[in-house]
């Protein structure tokens, strides 16, 4: 199995050529434009040589063990064994949901499925903690995967040690919530769906700022729906207009500018 190495030189190929396509200008720009781009690209190419050659003695340092770690948390064959067993695990999550659904029991052999499961998860996060030491924290998706294997596993000791009469009911939807989130660790292991996840990371900020704005524009339009709407409501309430209807909610629709931005949440977002 070809092992992924971020220092082999396919790899630093590519890099190299993507910095060359953001380093070249899309138009025809020629004097000093064309020489501050040819310096800037110069200077990236630079800072990966220099990241990469820190890579490699940074590495020539490491013991066998961790160097072997290493290797085999990379290998192509370590990250098809581990999706495989995502998926597996899938399967049985959704086996045990339904039968949760139906009021039935889950079976002895499920359970000691899910735990060496469980098992597993601990054992390959340990390896990645071996092996990258501080530079494990630079990747968030390894983050993420430790926190939830960690919350996993406490969550997994309590509901073996505590009764389930005196197990509170959210601590069992947290363990369940929390099979459900080792499919996003898929995600880490494709190539494809981690650059669209990472991607929507990024978005997150300008999504942030849209439904700001949406707030902004429904608060605005609530203050105008309060002052001029609900006037003409309470006209119709004292017609008896809304009692015909059998509407209870339409009189007190436009009362006040929550209610007026809970109405227009309501019919239109």
């Amino acid at each position: 199995t070809r092992q992924r190495n971020p220092a082999s030189p396919a790899r630093f190929s590519k890099r190299i050529g993507s910095a060359m396509a953001a380093a070249v200008p899309t138009g025809s720009v020629m004097g000093s434009a064309s020489s501050k781009q040819h310096m800037s690209a110069q200077q990236h190419f630079d800072s990966i040589r220099a990241e990469v050659e820190a890579e490699k003695a940074e590495r020539a340092t490491w013991s066998k063990s961790r160097a072997a770690a290493w290797k085999l948390v990379n290998s192509g064959a370590f990250s098809i064994s581990m999706s495989v067993l995502i998926v597996v695990n899938m399967v049985f999550v959704i086996m045990e949901v339904n039968w949760n659904a139906s009021g039935i029991e889950t079976p002895f052999w499920i359970k000691t499925v899910n735990f060496v499961i469980l098992s597993v998860y601990f054992g390959e996060v340990s390896l990645k903690l071996f092996a990258y030491r501080r530079a494990f924290c630079r990747d968030i998706l390894r983050v993420v995967d430790l926190a939830v294997v960690s919350v996993d596993i406490v969550v997994t000791l309590a509901i073996l040690v505590m009764p389930v009469s005196l197990l509170p009911l959210v601590l069992a939807r947290i363990a369940r919530i929390l099979k459900v989130s080792r499919a996003l660790r898929m995600m880490s292991m494709f190539p494809e769906l981690n650059v669209l996840m990472r991607g929507m990371l990024f978005a997150l900020k300008t999504i942030m700022w849209g439904v700001v704005l949406l707030i902004i524009l429904l608060c605005f339009w609530s203050i105008f729906a309060t002052l001029f709407i609900h006037p003409i409501v309470q006209d119709l309430e004292r017609q008896g207009f809304w009692e015909s209807l059998d509407c209870e909610q339409c009189p007190r629709a436009f009362a006040s500018v929550e209610m007026s931005m809970l109405t227009f949440c309501q019919q239109l977002v």
